[in-house]
């Protein structure tokens, strides 16, 4: 492994820190990246969410809304992307 890969936790890391400076599309990026090294966690669906809707880019945030009810479907941040948000 190289000294330029970047774990997972990592990306998430990244996505984190560009959330709380708003910049949006960034943090997408970062969270895409982390469900791409094979870190589907809930915080990282929940992340790449609040990033599209930032972006104003409701139609990605429904799909991860989606995507995520459906492998968490009792899952902690359901409410919040269930709700008025991202109804079109």
């Amino acid at each position: 492994t190289s000294g330029l890969d970047i774990v997972a936790r990592d990306w998430e890391y990244m996505g984190e820190v560009f959330l709380k400076v708003r910049e949006f599309a960034r943090a997408a990026h970062a969270f895409e990246q982390t469900l791409a090294k094979g870190n589907a966690t809930e915080t990282v669906y929940f992340g790449l969410f609040k990033a599209f809707l930032g972006m104003g880019d409701k139609e990605n945030a429904q799909r991860v809304s989606l995507e995520y009810l459906r492998t968490f479907p009792q899952g902690q941040f359901r409410e919040a992307m269930e709700g008025p948000s991202v109804k079109r």
